[in-house]
């Protein structure tokens, strides 16, 4: 969801393998872009930091405390992605 221009960038219900995580899904699946661990780009919605922009990641509601290239998805998993301004 991208919050800072209120529009829904990407919906689906992913079946994600064991051994995967969700960096590795997202760029054999989507157009997503990484540096350092952190997603800058997702479905050519771009990062911004002269604006305070942000790709930020959600599991079960609250927000992830790891990067994404480090997380590993469990059974059930609820897993949103939102472009949202940090202040």
């Amino acid at each position: 969801m991208d919050e800072v221009n209120n529009k829904e960038i990407l919906k689906e219900d992913a079946e994600i393998k064991k051994d995967e995580n969700l960096q590795s899904y997202l760029e054999k699946n989507h157009k997503a872009v990484f540096e350092k661990g952190m997603m800058t780009e997702l479905e050519g919605v771009k990062q911004d930091p002269a604006k305070k922009q942000y790709w930020m990641y959600y599991v079960n509601g609250k927000m992830a405390e790891v990067g994404i290239g480090d997380y590993k998805v469990n059974e059930n998993d609820k897993i949103e992605f939102k472009f949202q301004e940090m202040k």
